[in-house]
């Protein structure tokens, strides 16, 4: 293999994918891609007690198909990058103990199976013939660990995302006539990230805010119960309880109003604290209310608005200070230009005046001549969206013809 630029990989004997199988939950299974699937379950326990052991054995059964499927021996295979979205790879470790191949655990979230294709990509260029990768994931103790804990009860909106049930495997080997692996490119540490004001503001992170990229706005309310008498900040407490995952803008919070309140820190499902008993307030990000009406709770203050931006380090802005710039000025062009159109026409110029008067331009019209056996010009300006419909009509009627409205890619001021 050799290396291609800054961070790809060729493969100068590419890995063949010999096959690969997949078995998902009963989710899955009602999708459009139900029928590519080795094995489809009735319910997320499959047999077991409790949903890590299901996970264990949805990617146990899925490495022992693809084996079957492959046509060759477990001893045939040299080694198996594997791995989960739980602690430790617990999913993957017990799950796989018994198949008794070389182990390499590979913890990387949504990337693991891809990740660990690429790693056996390069045990097949290097050490080994024969290499088993697979991934595993369920969506009940994902949510466990991660986000929501199912056992409250929370409501979910149609719009969530879903952690898949499912797990995935390939077997990949020196030999066979396809599909191949022939390039890698993995990732890097990045010197930019996108994130919102609000994790900026709780993680009291050093960074740099570069631009607002104008969506994600949200509001970090605190809230009470419908039917409580709390209905400002002046009706607080210090002996109530606030629950909130946001705990450092909230004992900001708090303290600014002089309050020494009590903060439990929870990772999901704030919203029915008080609903179970465990807290009088909470505070959230909201962005319409309408899962704070769902849980019956009315907002009480805003504590911080947020909204998404591009965010760099202070060592990245000083020493690739060009390639920050680049990025900033690529994105905030094309955010500058979204609600902007640009309008173009031809105008006698005894009508110039007339035109002038009714173009709301950024920085003024931008005025030519035209080639034209009748004295005219050719003005353009940069316009707001929302006037075009109104302004075309007065245009006209101003004296203009061959009116032209076009979209704009990107506005880059200076």
């Amino acid at each position: 293999m050799e290396k291609l630029g800054k961070q790809t990989i060729k493969f100068n004997a590419p890995p063949t994918i010999v096959d690969c199988a997949s078995i998902v939950g009963p989710k899955e299974a009602q999708g459009p891609l139900a029928k590519y699937f080795d094995q489809t379950l009735d319910d997320e326990f499959w047999g077991e007690k409790t949903w890590e052991k299901a996970e264990s054995k949805i990617i146990k059964e899925t490495v022992n198909t693809v084996i079957s499927k492959s046509g060759l021996a477990t001893d045939d295979i040299d080694c198996m990058f594997a791995g989960d979205l739980l602690n430790q790879c617990i999913s993957s470790s017990f799950g796989l103990r018994e198949v008794n191949i070389p182990f390499f655990g590979v913890f990387g979230a949504c990337s693991t199976f891809v990740e660990s294709m690429s790693l056996g990509a390069i045990a097949i260029e290097g050490f080994a013939n024969n290499v088993l990768c697979a991934t595993s994931s369920h969506f009940c103790s994902a949510e466990k660990q991660f986000r929501f804990p199912l056992e409250l009860g929370n409501q979910r909106p149609p719009t969530s995302q879903w952690t898949v049930t499912g797990s995935g495997a390939a077997i990949l080997s020196k030999n066979g006539n396809g599909p191949y692996i022939t390039h890698i490119t993995p990732g890097k540490i990045v010197d930019m990230g996108i994130t919102g004001v609000d994790l900026i503001n709780e993680s009291e992170a050093n960074v740099k805010e570069l631009v607002d990229l104008s969506f994600g706005q949200t509001k970090l309310v605190l809230a009470s119960p419908e039917d409580s008498t709390i209905n400002s900040i002046d009706d607080l407490t210090s002996d109530m309880v606030v629950a909130t995952e946001f705990p450092t803008l909230t004992k900001k919070y708090l303290e600014e109003h002089g309050l020494t309140s009590k903060i439990i820190t929870l990772s999901g499902s704030t919203e029915i604290a008080p609903l179970i008993g465990i807290a009088d307030l909470i505070t959230d990000l909201t962005s319409t209310g309408t899962t704070l009406k769902m849980n019956h709770l009315k907002i009480v203050d805003v504590i911080l608005e947020s909204t998404i931006k591009l965010i760099t380090n202070d060592n990245s802005f000083e020493n690739k200070k060009e390639l920050v710039e680049a990025v900033s000025t690529s994105i905030k062009g094309v955010i500058e230009a979204e609600r902007k159109k640009l309008v173009m026409m031809n105008v006698k110029k005894e009508n110039l005046d007339k035109v002038k008067k009714v173009m709301p331009a950024m920085t003024g019209p931008t005025i030519s001549e035209v080639l034209s056996k009748e004295e005219t010009v050719a003005v353009q300006a940069v316009i707001d969206e929302d006037v075009v419909f109104e302004l075309v009509n007065d245009l006209r009627n101003a004296g203009a013809k061959d009116i032209l409205v076009v979209p704009i890619e990107r506005i880059i001021w200076k």
